[in-house]
């Protein structure tokens, strides 16, 4: 994450010496990495796809360009899990990652993510609504998406944020009295140190 400092006391001259990973893109070869792994769910959920992410996973609008601001891929991973209304947490979990040539690619992806998600809440008549920044990584933003109604009704939270020249999100999805915000949280926060060490 840009701006993360270093520092080493040089004891024998009383120095402190200061270093700093800014500027370390975050590498290409490392994108199967960027995104959560089954390690860092419960073994009840089951990876069911992982991979490049395709053409036919782009979203429709100014993200739907595979090469859009310098894009150089991208990479996904999806879990789910079996439950009943009874059952608390996510039932679905998509996690991605998206790597661009400069940050400045980055910067103005996560710019068309966060103008989807304001379209979408704008087209939702009410079922939508935007949230507030994550409050982690270089920048970010999240939404809420309730489909249905009673205890039918089905919560998506989506979680987005940039780190360096990559973007991400995670998507969770389960039965509206039982997924929480915090739950989505806390997994882009476990995708956002993955990425964090995925430096070149």
């Amino acid at each position: 994450m840009s701006g993360r400092i270093c520092a080493t006391l040089l004891l024998t001259s009383a120095l402190v010496w200061g270093c700093t990973d800014e500027g370390l893109p975050l590498c290409k070869a490392k994108l199967p990495e960027m995104v959560l792994q089954p390690s860092d769910l419960p073994n009840t959920y089951e990876q069911f796809d992982y991979g490049r992410l395709a053409r036919a996973d782009m979203p429709q609008g100014p993200r739907g360009d595979p090469f859009r601001f310098g894009r150089e891929g991208g990479w996904k991973a999806r879990y789910r899990r079996l439950g009943s209304r009874r059952i608390s947490g996510p039932l679905v979990i998509e996690s991605r990652a998206d790597l661009f040539e400069t940050d400045d690619g980055a910067v103005k992806d996560l710019g068309a993510h966060r103008e989807e998600l304001r379209a979408a809440v704008e087209a939702s008549d009410g079922a939508a609504r935007l949230l507030a920044d994550p409050g982690f990584a270089d920048e970010g933003t999240a939404m809420s998406l309730t489909q249905g109604s009673g205890p039918r009704a089905v919560r998506f939270l989506t979680v987005a944020w940039r780190i360096d020249n990559a973007t991400a999100s995670v998507v969770v999805s389960g039965f509206a009295g039982g997924v929480s915000f915090e739950e989505a949280i806390a997994l882009a926060r476990a995708q956002d140190r993955r990425m964090a060490g995925a430096t070149c």
